[in-house]
């Protein structure tokens, strides 16, 4: 009787262990990016300036103050294309969902949306994560000559990542019904600065944000 009790533990460990799941994240680092977020234009400071109000009016950015005497240029942008604009590494799931099944999915973490299987509340969770990007550019203007002047663009980054899982609650009054949760993450950084998220998420620019206007000056410049 002893040994048929230990035969029976066994298989309902093994039983256990199979049907059990553990999925595991691996988070890879954003890589390295030279500063490129200034320029110097051969074009007399008003022209420039005027260059780039234009510019800008006729992109995604929206102009939020304007200071010429200052030289600074203030606006706010919005993307819905978050990965064109900042690096967020790699983030990989694997390992084993409830049922025994393998898993595996890997994509870039500035990616939105992404469909994820997690374990959450001892089951397996389907899980949209969302990135959403807005943030506060400078466009500072500085006269090297009578012919040449310099543009700077200074970035902050907003960066938010949402996760809304759902799951079936077990046990309570809600028992057997489908319910949903939403975490959210939150971080800013300058264009010179790594964003580090509380859930090991680091994001950096790719400078392609501060090149787009850039270059909408020059291309202004080369019309006018």
């Amino acid at each position: 009787m002893k040994n048929l009790y230990w035969l029976v533990l066994s298989a309902v460990m093994i039983l256990g262990t199979g049907c059990s799941g553990n999925i595991q994240t691996t988070i890879t680092p954003p890589g390295d990016y030279a500063i490129n977020n200034s320029r110097t234009f051969d074009a007399p400071y008003d022209k420039v300036w005027d260059a780039a109000i234009s510019s800008v009016g006729e992109s995604f950015f929206v102009l939020e103050n304007i200071t010429r005497d200052s030289g600074i240029i203030s606006i706010t942008f919005l993307s819905k294309l978050p990965n064109n604009y900042i690096d967020c590494g790699i983030i990989t799931d694997s390992g084993q969902l409830y049922g025994g099944k393998k898993h595996y999915l890997s994509f870039p973490g500035a990616e939105t949306p992404v469909k994820r299987i997690l374990i959450f509340n001892a089951q397996n969770s389907s899980t949209v994560r969302y990135v959403y990007l807005t943030g506060k550019i400078n466009l500072i203007f500085k006269e090297k000559s009578k012919n040449s002047t310099e543009v700077k663009v200074n970035t902050l980054y907003i960066v938010d990542i949402t996760h809304e899982k759902s799951y079936i609650a077990l046990g309570g009054p809600l028992s057997g019904t489908m319910q949903s949760i939403t975490t959210e993450h939150k971080t800013t950084f300058t264009a010179n600065e790594i964003g580090i998220f509380s859930d090991g998420v680091q994001c950096r620019s790719r400078f392609t944000l501060e090149q787009q206007l850039l270059d909408g000056i020059q291309k202004m410049l080369n019309i006018m």
